[in-house]
């Protein structure tokens, strides 16, 4: 299941993602990639969901060294950390990224996500995304994505039914790489058990 939380800058998108992440964990689901959120300073912050580490993506005022975006400048090593984050959760059965824009259509940022979006054979994706943004990248997934667009009026009610939509293909997901590392452990013990016998 592939998730599209869409909506215009400052409407609450991120807070949305947050909140279906809240949900989720609460029933142990495994998640993975970055979510994004601004501190009362203006800066910008990358959290990667599945460790909750922290670093700053952007700052104001010239702070970091990194392209400019608006009136961000990006902080080389948090883009850096926001990637990282990328790639160790696209394996999870629930994959977070909050947001890919405008950057990422001229193929920086985190850029990579969408061929991770487009590599994951099975589970949940759930991926922020500005309306103004939204019809430059449907055509580069490789499948046609739900999407909720969020408003004044629904951000309250739209974690829960994304959290809905989301955890039967979380649970498909968690069942198979059990099912996977089962077979995988039956085989080595087949293995090691017909090396004693030599």
């Amino acid at each position: 299941m592939f998730i599209i939380i869409a909506g215009k800058v400052g409407i609450g998108k991120s807070t949305v993602c947050r909140k279906v992440l809240g949900l989720l964990r609460v029933v142990k689901h495994r998640c993975g990639g970055v979510i994004t959120y601004k501190e009362s300073d203006g800066k910008v912050i990358a959290e990667d969901v599945l460790t909750e580490a922290r670093m700053t993506l952007a700052g104001l005022n010239g702070d970091y060294q990194g392209p400019r975006v608006g009136k961000y400048h990006l902080n080389p090593e948090g883009l850096a950390f926001g990637v990282d984050a990328l790639n160790k959760g696209a394996g999870l059965p629930l994959f977070v990224v909050d947001e890919i824009g405008p950057l990422e259509l001229a193929g920086k940022g985190f850029a990579n996500a969408i061929g991770l979006i487009n590599g994951r054979e099975s589970g949940g994706c759930l991926a922020v995304i500005r309306t103004d943004s939204l019809q430059a990248f449907l055509p580069r997934f490789d499948r046609l994505p739900l999407v909720y667009s969020v408003t004044l009026e629904n951000r309250n009610d739209i974690p829960l039914r994304i959290g809905r939509m989301l955890e039967p293909s979380l649970v498909i997901a968690e069942h198979d790489a059990a099912a996977r590392g089962l077979a995988f452990r039956e085989s080595l013990q087949a293995s090691y058990s017909s090396s004693l016998r030599c």
